[in-house]
């Protein structure tokens, strides 16, 4: 599969080249953060606004750096894709019950089109945006990009359901099976999240990929991620979807703090793959690193496995305490 690379302005992306521009996503993902934190300290009859003003500094972190990095006709496209694939995915989730189960949101979060409150399609394009950049960072295939992204976007949600249902800004008429510990909302909602979010991660990975300083995104990510598994763990008392998000949206983190840190986009995808099958079949193996090398196929070409490449010692470090937790956990039985 071809790969789309962006061509457009590099110098001048969106006219945003001056420096004191490119803060105002770090200013508003300062604000987010601050808002999010006030969110849990406020007194109930406060909550909706604050809710209201974080998602639309969230919105408009990720408006500005995707101004800033990738140019004004790939923001329009994005944006233009998620807010209405937001709105029209929920007004269908509403109507219909398909794909997310029964449900019907309340007068709380304010204005509505259809009776589908205007700040949920802003809260999945706000939070799609990093997610498709991290997705593409871990995945150079489209089938990829939508399987991650999708799965990312479902764990999201594995914080956000409870957590909004318990404020009452959304209701569930039908429950049917759930997932253990997260009690009153449906195993299909879940499921819907995952399909949807499938969906909307290939449709935002036909727009053209361009490597760019994303700190802000990758930053906004782990608060997300950070913040929703404390949250759920200390001041919302709900360990268990602190468990199940945190695991669920864990997998992908750490894959992209692994390639964040060794700054191996092209090769990092490989990593997880090796470090699985060698613990598989080599932690009795006497020479670790020699039977995960074995095990480097031509798939890894092209500078990914050299004697002190990123990837390798990626997956060797992987792998060696994967063995040793296996080790330990035999001894312990």
């Amino acid at each position: 599969m071809s790969q789309r690379v962006y061509t457009g302005p590099r110098s001048q992306p969106g006219r945003g080249g001056n420096r004191w521009f490119r803060l105002i996503p770090w200013v508003l993902v300062a604000l987010t953060i601050g808002l999010q934190i006030a969110w849990v300290l406020v007194p109930d009859s406060a909550r909706v606004a604050v809710t209201a003003a974080s998602v639309t500094a969230f919105f408009l972190a990720s408006v500005t750096h995707a101004f800033v990095s990738r140019g004004l006709a790939w923001t329009l496209g994005f944006f233009a894709i998620t807010l209405a694939f937001g709105w029209l995915i929920e007004v269908l989730g509403t109507t219909t019950q398909f794909p997310f189960g029964e449900y019907e949101y309340t007068s709380a979060l304010g204005v509505s089109v259809l009776s589908v409150p205007i700040l949920i399609p802003m809260a999945w394009s706000m939070v799609s945006y990093p997610m498709l950049l991290a997705v593409q960072r871990l995945s150079t295939t489209s089938l990829g990009v939508a399987i991650i992204g999708g799965w990312l976007l479902m764990s999201w949600d594995l914080f956000l359901d409870p957590q909004m249902v318990g404020e009452g800004y959304w209701t569930w008429t039908t429950v049917g099976w759930q997932l253990p510990g997260i009690p009153g909302i449906p195993l299909q909602n879940f499921l819907g999240w995952w399909l949807a979010g499938m969906l909307l991660m290939f449709l935002l990975d036909r727009l053209p990929r361009k490597t760019a300083n994303d700190s802000v995104p990758n930053t906004l990510l782990l608060w997300t991620y950070a913040s929703n598994v404390l949250g759920a763990a200390v001041f919302f008392d709900r360990p268990a979807v602190a468990i199940w998000g945190g695991v669920a949206m864990g997998i992908v983190i750490i894959e992209l703090l692994i390639s964040v840190a060794y700054d191996g986009s092209q090769c990092m995808p490989h990593v997880f793959s090796l470090a699985a099958r060698a613990l598989v079949d080599d932690c009795d193996t006497d020479d670790l690193a020699a039977a995960i090398t074995s095990k480097a196929t031509a798939a890894l070409a092209g500078g990914c496995w050299t004697d002190s490449s990123p990837a390798r010692k990626a997956a060797e470090a992987l792998t060696e305490v994967a063995c040793a937790c296996t080790r330990s956990a035999s001894s312990w039985a």
